[in-house]
């Protein structure tokens, strides 16, 4: 399974808004050890897949699952 595929999986199984921070938690503990520009940029790939809904903030951005995702009509 590769980095994308890791973060998509838990993107689908875990409730709750994704960080570049909680992506990247979540790839050191399954001993993927990219930096948090790679989770940074993985985020924005699943977005720009259809899978997350960026939503910008001052800080950077948050993202959520889309609803089409939910209902299995994701673009994998």
């Amino acid at each position: 399974m590769n980095r994308l595929d890791v973060l998509a999986a838990a993107v689908d199984t875990l409730d709750g808004p994704w960080t570049t921070a909680r992506a990247w938690r979540l790839y050191r503990a399954a001993g993927i050890a990219p930096g948090r520009r790679t989770a940074r940029l993985d985020l924005a790939e699943l977005a720009r897949r259809g899978r997350l809904v960026a939503r910008r903030t001052p800080e950077g951005a948050i993202y959520y699952v889309h609803p089409t995702s939910l209902e299995g009509g994701d673009a994998r």
